[in-house]
């Protein structure tokens, strides 16, 4: 979401350097949470993973030519590897799902969807992984959902996908 330490700076970098005005969606965080900027154009809480979208449909219509980035994934680092948890539908209700109503409001304004994944779409095994290789065994319900998720994103014209490589790790952040 966009409390995570990725969507933070990212945040930062649109903001400060790209001077790109942003509205934020977040499922946790408070209009505090974020930089103080009039760049910031807003910032709505709403559940991915409710039916109910008429905040953020009524949000957008506020914003020009929006830019959807999704940064919200359902994980949990330590027990993704070492004790998996959750189920494969509670994986995809946040990595997946949510993504076909964005792509909806998306196509409606001709904007791009930028989906940020993972490399554990190939499986936590090996390195030097490049946008040509086709991921075999994805790792676990959380590297099987991002994977889904890339698919989804990567079928709309303007769909477009980053995959990060071990963001948070097993004992805390290196950003």
């Amino acid at each position: 979401g966009a409390t995570s330490r990725v969507a933070r700076e990212y945040i930062d970098y649109a903001i400060n350097i790209g001077k790109v005005p942003t509205f934020l969606f977040s499922r946790s965080g408070r209009r505090e949470d974020f930089p103080d900027s009039p760049l910031i154009l807003g910032h709505i809480q709403h559940d991915f993973t409710s039916p109910d979208w008429s905040n953020v449909v009524e949000a957008l219509k506020k914003v020009e030519n929006p830019r959807f980035v999704y940064f919200a994934t359902r994980n949990n680092a330590q027990l993704r590897t070492v004790h998996p948890s959750g189920t494969r539908g509670e994986y995809n209700e946040v990595n997946v799902t949510p993504l076909h109503k964005i792509i909806s409001l998306a196509k409606g304004r001709r904007s791009a969807v930028v989906y940020t994944s993972t490399d554990l779409v190939y499986g936590g095994e090996g390195e030097g992984f490049s946008e040509k290789d086709i991921p075999q065994y994805p790792w676990g319900y959380y590297g099987h959902s991002k994977h889904e998720g890339e698919l989804v994103a990567l079928g709309y014209e303007r769909g477009i996908v980053i995959r990060l490589a071990n963001v948070l790790g097993m004992s805390g952040d290196f950003l």
